[in-house]
């Protein structure tokens, strides 16, 4: 067995304990315990368009940088209900499309209504009128695309998980919220990085993989070695629920570190860590979350103060939906300047 694979085998969910907090005192917490001597607070930026609150990164991993709370709460809702109600839906791709429909699901008819967003809208409804539980999971489940089966939506150029590769043709326009997110904090990191002494930014955001995790969800050992831009950070954004995030090194030989990982927390993959293998062991309860330190979040990035703010009556079925799962957003650079210049 692999360093990795005990350390994940260690902090993933436990059936028995699905809300245990016995190992707190091993993950980093960028958040709560920033005395912790593996942490290193970067020093602030002077520059206008980069990030302006703490951000930290770890001594033994260059180029991983985490900003906590770096999101303010409007912002969390509306990435969360973008990636609920239009980052899941065609054009773009879900793990839900890569197996055809059995025969009795019923294929969606957005038109009727049917989207995944008006599904859950409905599911909640039935349960809150204090109907069974059973009677709303079994008329979810009756429909080919709907959030029990969702684990992850791609946007801009679609991974392809058998080749591993991003086929030009496979493709769906990306969202601008997400390329003015991640090319915001794409060029904080730049500014940390020795190559901004000498040449200029350069990021193109170009593909997004959302994950949605419920409460027994969990994701293995990988790296994002997909990419030719691998020069470029990967820009990573949670909602929801908190996790315990594994990050490992150059090989599975490694040791990885625990993070704990809270909405509205930004991490970013760039530099030498940025092939470096990590995984998702488990989600954590809302219930015994530390509480934040220090919490500093600046104005919202550079094109997103001006987000129209989740409707009420909305509000009510995001909320619902993030007290038992967490949205993860990451974003990418696929190709390098050269291509995404001839595109």
């Amino acid at each position: 067995m692999t360093a990795f694979k005990a350390a994940y085998v260690r902090f993933r969910r436990r059936p028995d304990q699905p809300d245990r907090w016995d190992d707190l005192s091993e993950m980093i917490d960028f958040g709560g315990q920033i005395g912790d001597p593996r942490i290193m607070r970067m020093p602030s930026l002077s520059q206008e368009d980069v990030y302006q609150g703490p951000i930290f990164g770890l001594r033994d991993f260059p180029g991983f940088l985490y900003a906590p709370q770096a999101l303010s709460i409007n912002l969390q809702h509306f990435l969360s209900y973008r990636a609920l109600s239009v980052y899941c839906e065609t054009p773009h791709t879900t793990n839900i499309d890569l197996i055809p429909p059995k025969s009795h699901e019923i294929v969606n008819n957005i038109e009727n209504n049917e989207s995944q967003w008006d599904l859950w809208k409905n599911t909640v409804r039935i349960e809150d009128s204090k109907e069974k539980l059973k009677t709303s999971r079994s008329t979810t489940r009756t429909f080919y695309r709907n959030y029990d089966k969702l684990s992850w939506a791609t946007l801009g150029h679609h991974y392809d998980w058998t080749s591993r590769t991003y086929p030009l043709e496979m493709s769906s326009p990306m969202a601008p919220e997400l390329t003015d997110l991640s090319t915001f904090f794409a060029r904080t990191a730049f500014q940390y990085s020795a190559a901004g002494i000498s040449t200029s930014f350069s990021f193109a955001a170009t593909a997004s993989i959302v994950n949605f995790y419920n409460e027994k969800s969990n994701m293995g050992c990988h790296r994002d070695d997909g990419e030719l831009a691998v020069d470029k950070p990967i820009v990573s954004v949670s909602m929801g629920r908190p996790a315990v995030f594994l990050l490992g090194g150059a090989t599975k030989d490694d040791v990885p570190v625990p993070i704990l990982v809270r909405a509205g927390d930004v991490m970013i993959l760039g530099g030498a860590s940025r092939l470096n293998y990590h995984s998702m062991a488990r989600l954590l309860p809302y219930e015994g979350l530390p509480p934040v330190a220090e919490s500093a979040c600046p104005q919202e990035p550079v094109g997103l103060s001006g987000l129209q703010l989740v409707p009420p009556e909305d509000m009510i079925f995001v909320n619902e939906f993030l007290s038992s799962h967490r949205i993860n957003v990451n974003v990418r650079q696929v190709f390098p300047d050269s291509q995404v210049r001839d595109d």
